[in-house]
């Protein structure tokens, strides 16, 4: 396989056999501990080191991309990554200040995978942007077949219940169901729709129905409901201008009814839900992160500790801001987080140029992102965050968006 660069590149720019075999390992660790860690497979691993090991790894390589981009005069990537890093430490602060709990770094390390941007772009201006998005469709393949094989297990009771046990969700209206890595079976479902289109063969449909059934198997209604609606688009070849003024207007739209509860305490979009348990539980959230937000209206609530001081926090051990849409996103990340995940939902919903013949999946997947972000804001949590990451450095790494940064180079 080749990789070519979109500029040209001199004999003192082309990386040596060494450096390429780094890059394309790093690419290989974050994808792989981002599927350990969103997944909750590290959950069946059942080691305490497990967790810190995988996170660690990922805030290792963006420090190294970080200095490696400064070093190459890369500032835009890095301001950001720095600007996101002082973010998550402030909102731990935060946390501490209405909880009267100590601040726990190590807790900010959950949202490491958004910053792994800045690897991706420096790979992708190392001229393995090809090779990286295919890696993130081979992972993001893997596990869903893994995800839809141990589902239909699970469902026919072949597999010991307590093997799955750390994956299993329950509620009254679904029943038992395997947790499913929304961003990852999202990417694949996409991929291979696109390829149907395109150039119809037994492989791609094969691989359509299996990331097609992973989606069904999930059980998740919302999620269907919005990969349905998008893939209608798709098939009806909406223009990629149309796909995102319609997702970033039901954006707007969702967040807009849910400020307008701080205006008219009488009013709970989630009421209309209420008698289905999921949509219960969001009502209450909403009342309490409506009543919180009442006295911390800049900078939110913070970034908790532990699920526990959140419990004591909130009077409810279950409670989740990432339940409650953008919303959620004011809640732990204060409104600079809530301004600047809006701006990065602009710009994941814009054409993935650059990403070979997966722009368009990407374009998708990113598309679905900001649409699902109604209720869940995949972006800045796991199960969106490293297609996130994927869409943010594959855009800087474009030449019109680079700052004061050296040519692209090529692998020899």
């Amino acid at each position: 396989m080749s990789f070519r660069s979109t500029q040209a590149s001199t004999p003192s720019l082309a990386l040596s056999k060494l450096e390429l075999a780094f890059h394309r390992g790093a690419i290989h660790a974050i994808l792989l501990c981002d599927l350990l860690f969103t997944s909750r497979i590290y959950r069946v691993i059942d080691h305490p080191s497990v967790q810190p090991a995988v996170l660690g790894l990922c805030a290792a390589l963006v420090i190294f991309y970080s200095l490696a981009s400064l070093l190459r005069g890369n500032v835009l990537p890095v301001l950001i990554a720095l600007g996101a890093a002082l973010l998550i430490v402030n909102q731990l602060e935060v946390f501490s200040n209405v909880s009267g709990q100590p601040v726990l770094v190590n807790a900010g390390f959950q949202y490491i995978l958004p910053l792994t941007f800045i690897a991706f772009y420096y790979v992708a201006t190392c001229g393995l942007r090809e090779y990286f998005v295919n890696t993130l469709l081979a992972y993001a393949f893997a596990y869903t077949a893994f995800y839809f094989a141990m589902a239909v297990l699970y469902q026919l009771h072949i597999l010991p219940p307590i093997l799955l046990e750390p994956l299993v969700l329950t509620d009254i209206e679904r029943g038992e169901r395997l947790f499913n890595y929304t961003g990852a079976s999202t990417f694949a479902w996409f991929v291979f729709l696109s390829r149907i289109r395109t150039s119809f063969s037994v492989q791609n449909a094969v691989g359509a129905l299996i990331a097609g059934a992973a989606i069904v198997l999930s059980l998740s209604r919302v999620f269907i409901l919005v990969i349905a609606i998008v893939s209608i688009f798709e098939m009806l070849n909406f223009k990629t201008l149309t796909i995102r003024r319609i997702c970033l207007s039901v954006l707007y739209l969702a967040t807009l009814t849910y400020l307008y509860g701080f205006l008219d305490p009488k009013w709970n979009p989630f009421d209309i839900f209420s008698s289905d348990s999921s949509g219960g539980a969001r009502a209450e959230e909403y009342d309490v992160a409506r009543l919180l937000l009442h006295g911390n209206l800049l900078y939110g609530v913070g970034i908790p500790a532990t699920t526990l001081d959140l419990g004591f926090v909130t009077g409810n051990e279950f409670f989740a801001a990432s339940d409650l849409g953008t919303l959620g996103i004011w809640f732990d990340w204060g409104l600079v987080g809530f301004a600047l995940f809006l701006v990065g939902c602009h710009i994941i919903t814009r054409a993935a140029r650059g990403a070979g013949q997966f722009h368009r999946a990407l374009f998708l997947t990113g598309a679905f992102i900001v649409a699902y972000s109604v209720l869940a804001p995949l972006p800045f949590y796991p199960s969106g965050a490293i297609y996130f990451a994927a869409l943010l450095g594959i855009w800087l790494s474009r030449p019109a968006h680079r700052l004061f940064q050296t040519r692209e180079v090529q692998p020899i």
